[in-house]
């Protein structure tokens, strides 16, 4: 799943029902390549969904920020530090 540009409370309700059907077929791979900005309500969707892609035994990455205040807040939040995002 590819996050691009800015991803913000708006985009939130609808990135949370991918998130939810990409648990449900498998392992998430989340690619931030293209990603320039989030706000909390991102970060608080990608963290629900990591840990109910952990509690039902799937793998849950993230790959590629350049933002470093992404990755930042991404480990903050417990989400995977960037060394581990691939």
């Amino acid at each position: 799943m590819r996050l691009a540009g800015e991803v913000t409370l708006g985009e939130a309700g609808a990135l949370k029902e991918r998130l939810l059907e990409a648990i449900e077929a498998g392992s998430i791979l989340v690619d931030c390549e293209n990603l320039q900005a989030v706000d909390l309500a991102v970060l608080q969707v990608l963290l629900a969904a990591k840990r109910m892609a952990l509690k039902r035994g799937r793998p849950f990455r993230m790959r590629d920020s350049a933002d470093w205040a992404l990755a930042s807040c991404s480990a903050a939040a417990g989400l995977p530090e960037p060394g581990d995002w691939q």
